[in-house]
């Protein structure tokens, strides 16, 4: 079976050797540490064994020789003495000849590292780099997660995507939206929808309405996620905030219309307020409904401080009474004081 080292210290390939048995596993394994990289030069501190999936999976149905004594085949005995070591070289020519080679070998052994390198870096630089980062080890999930986002291949997109969130906890919303366009190229959807979405906000949040209006609308087509009803009502708000009702309306219909537990009540609630500018308390009501019966905190809450006002403008107080209760529990100091308010005055 191929053991190779992976070094997470500068994520190459140190190591390599087949193995056939547990004892040369643990002699493998055990000898790493304190390697120097054949192809950055750095030590070895801490590192990982990856296994070919195949060879694996051969060891767990028992359909290999792990373990099993194999001896050397017969053309091989001649260059060996008879303890079963290689013989030694005993003139000038030998020891040419032994330099060369291993010359030659050292040159095939950096290949072969590269080779393996290649094909285990990125993942196994992602997974140390999340792990890091779930564990709140942002330095180290950094500079893992930077290896793996310049390796070029599928999973760097992710490591893009964690990078700009690393960002956005250090309050660098500049480097973040740079690592979340850079994610927004991925072929997977979740991921591209999920980099636009933290694009639009962080877009906005640096004043780039324009950037912040394209990543959400982007968002809104870049496949099947959460991140698509988010991102309509974000739009809204972003366009309300511009003046644009007619565009705003558009938005938060669609997040309405969409029925995602996170995003539509927040767009039905905003949705009324609309209505409600227009004169249309039927509709408003309507969405406020919904808002309170989907919605939870917040949401519940402001919904329910709208479906007071519509029910005390009908002089239905009882109902009024009951959602002026549920809004003294809002957040927002000033709509509770409000509701606090309303009930004093009855």
């Amino acid at each position: 079976m191929l053991y190779g080292a992976l070094s997470h210290d500068c994520f190459h390939c140190v190591d390599y050797r087949y193995v056939h048995g547990s004892a040369e596993a643990r002699e493998f394994i055990t000898g790493v540490a304190g390697t120097v990289c054949a192809i950055c030069s750095t030590r070895t501190e801490t590192f990982e064994v990856v296994i070919d999936r195949q060879e694996y999976e051969d060891w767990r149905e028992d359909r290999g020789t792990w373990d099993k004594a194999v001896p050397p085949g017969a053309g091989f005995a001649r260059f060996t003495d008879a303890t079963g070591s290689p013989a030694p070289g005993t003139s000038p020519a030998a020891e040419a000849l032994r330099g060369g080679l291993t010359r030659a070998a050292a040159a095939k052994r950096r290949a072969v590292l590269e080779e393996l390198t290649e094909r285990v870096q990125a993942d196994a630089a992602l997974a140390v780099g999340v792990k890091a980062w779930q564990a709140g080890q942002t330095g180290e999930a950094r500079r893992a997660l930077e290896v793996c986002a310049r390796t070029g291949k599928p999973q760097a997109k992710r490591a893009a995507f964690l990078l700009g969130d690393i960002a956005r906890k250090t309050g660098d919303e500049e480097t973040a939206a740079r690592r979340y366009a850079e994610a927004a190229s991925s072929g997977d959807p979740d991921v591209r929808a999920s980099a636009l979405l933290m694009l639009g906000e962080c877009r906005e949040l640096t004043g780039d309405l324009d950037g912040s209006i394209e990543a959400y609308r982007a968002c809104m087509t870049a496949g099947p996620s959460v991140s698509r009803g988010l991102s309509a009502f974000r739009l809204g708000t972003v366009l309300k905030s511009r003046g644009d009702i007619t565009g705003a309306r558009s938005a938060y219909e669609t997040a309405y219309g969409l029925r995602d537990p996170l995003s539509s009540p927040q767009a039905a609630l905003n949705l009324g307020g609309l209505d409600e500018d227009l004169g249309r308390w039927g509709e408003a009501t309507g969405c406020w409904e919904y808002a309170f019966s989907a919605g939870d905190g917040e949401v519940r809450a402001l919904a329910a401080f709208n479906l007071a006002r519509a029910w005390e403008r009908r002089r239905r107080w009882r109902k009024a009474r009951r959602f002026y209760e549920i809004a003294m529990g809002a957040t927002d100091r000033d709509i509770a004081a409000r509701a606090r308010a309303a009930l004093d005055n009855r």
